[in-house]
């Protein structure tokens, strides 16, 4: 379990960029971008960003408990918990997300896969062994019914690019 090591206070304003390990609580104002060192590897590490902290800029971390306000990207390795009071602007990543009643969010959402040779962390490309099957499977169909082979790889093609055929 990560335990909190390092408090910024409410009264506190930081601008520049933070890097902690293990855990930290922001009760206070951060101007610059938040982000874990990687840690040994057994726990992940865990921000916790109170109803009167504020954080302008990036935040990349294990695990994160918002329920204050964040303008920038919010990237969570795990686990996100959006509480009642978070306000969020930006761009979100995360892999596991409980959302209380109240939060706001106005973001571009990007749930992470697992890692999986398929997924790719950096990208937000919704891509599932599931959906390439599904694909593979519909071009086997259209060529068992004797439609013209061409459509059936223009389909899987289409899918490899990321978008519809007509």
């Amino acid at each position: 379990m990560t335990k909190l090591s390092s408090l910024i206070a409410d009264d506190v304003e930081i601008v520049g960029d933070l890097n902690f390990s293990n855990g930290i609580r922001i009760d206070g104002r951060v101007r610059g971008n938040v982000v874990a060192r990687p840690g040994d590897g057994t726990t992940r590490t865990l921000l916790v960003l109170s109803d009167k902290g504020h954080i302008e800029g990036t935040i990349r971390c294990g695990d994160a408990v918002i329920n204050g306000t964040v303008v920038g990207d919010l990237d969570v390795e795990h686990f996100l918990e959006l509480q009642s009071n978070s306000r969020i602007i930006g761009t979100v990543r995360y892999q596991h997300l409980q959302m209380d009643v109240g939060a706001a969010v106005r973001a571009s959402w990007c749930r992470r896969w697992p890692p999986h040779r398929w997924a790719t962390w950096s990208s937000c490309r919704w891509k599932s062994p599931a959906v390439e099957g599904f694909r593979t499977a519909l071009a086997a169909a259209h060529r068992a019914r004797g439609e013209r082979p061409s459509r059936a790889r223009r389909i899987i093609a289409a899918g490899r690019r990321g978008r519809q055929t007509a």
